[in-house]
């Protein structure tokens, strides 16, 4: 920065008061529970080829000595692998037109400690779910594709999703939030 250049602190400081350049994070949500879980088994599948591969590549290597006509157990196993990847892709791509991104925006303290008092008045044993909606809902700057374009989702629609998700489709949209509204800096000066 030269001496002439002069920073406009109070325009960074009310844009950042305003809710610009506050931390966001994202949690995809596929609608198709069928397909979501063939791409758990196809990820599963990926895995378990690259695990053969590489016991092939410790055990065998390239060596083909004795075996003409007759591929290696390390070619087969890259073959194998090369198959999986091929259906995680073609399954992950089919998921494109299936998924929503929740774009979460962190919270001001103040009013990350207002959801907190809020749950903290419902009875014990309501306060967890209601952050695991709520939260994510405060923190809900939008809806889009994976790609980032635009939903018709609105915050109704949003809230019905989320109420009747099952927790564990629930908790990385709800880690999302709480990951926005905590994130830290560490800038290395």
């Amino acid at each position: 920065m030269t001496d002439t250049q002069k920073i406009d602190w109070r325009r960074q400081i009310a844009e950042y008061v305003a809710g610009e350049h506050r931390v966001t994070r994202h949690a995809d949500l596929c609608l198709d529970p069928e397909l979501a879980a063939a791409i758990d088994e196809a990820q599963t599948a990926v895995a378990l080829a690259q695990s053969a591969v590489d016991d092939a590549e410790n055990t065998d290597g390239d060596n083909d000595s004795g075996r003409i006509g007759k591929a290696t157990p390390l070619a087969s196993a890259r073959r194998d692998l090369k198959a999986a990847q091929k259906r995680l892709d073609t399954l992950t791509s089919q998921a494109r037109d299936k998924t929503i991104r929740f774009v979460l925006s962190g919270l001001s303290s103040s009013e990350f400690s207002k959801i907190i008092a809020e749950s903290d008045a419902r009875p014990k044993d309501q306060r967890q779910q209601w952050q695991n909606i709520n939260l994510p809902l405060r923190c809900l700057s939008a809806v889009t594709t994976v790609d980032g374009d635009p939903t018709d989702i609105d915050k109704n629609a949003a809230e019905s999703l989320l109420k009747a998700l099952p927790i564990g489709l629930l908790s990385p949209i709800y880690g999302a939030a709480i990951e926005a509204c905590t994130a830290g800096q560490n800038i290395p000066f």
